[in-house]
């Protein structure tokens, strides 16, 4: 499990090369530590990623993937969600408030629906 429990903790968050074979959990609780950024690079989700909302839903401003292999589903709310050459399996789903960037990822599989994002006011780019 991934949070942010201290008062002064960190808003900006790079997780690198490594390969998660349990679900990643993301519980943003500080309510002090808002609009954070958090970035997975390089990395392996085997059982997916979760957000737990208990609060704001805007709580991370940005969630970035960029050439993770994420093999369990997706599951996040945020601001905006940037995804950059990932190898996507299970789909990704979620809330949006503003962006959404999808950019050289691979779809593989057959369990549903590849992307499953909902949002107010939503904008950007598939490709």
């Amino acid at each position: 499990m991934i949070t942010n429990p201290g008062f002064l903790s960190s808003t900006e968050w790079v997780i690198s090369s490594i390969d998660f074979h349990d679900r990643v959990e993301l519980a943003t609780d500080n309510s002090f530590a808002r609009l954070l950024r958090i970035g997975f690079a390089d990395c392996s989700l085997d059982s997916g990623l979760h957000h737990v909302l208990r609060g704001d839903p805007s709580d991370i401003d940005v969630l970035t993937l960029m050439r993770c292999r994420l093999v369990g589903i997706v599951e996040a709310y945020a601001v905006s969600l940037v995804m950059h050459s990932d190898t996507v399996f299970s789909g990704v789903r979620g809330a949006l408030w503003d962006t959404l960037r999808v950019q050289n990822c691979v779809f593989v599989g057959n369990t549903g629906t590849a992307m499953d994002i909902s949002g107010d006011a939503l904008a950007g780019v598939v490709e």
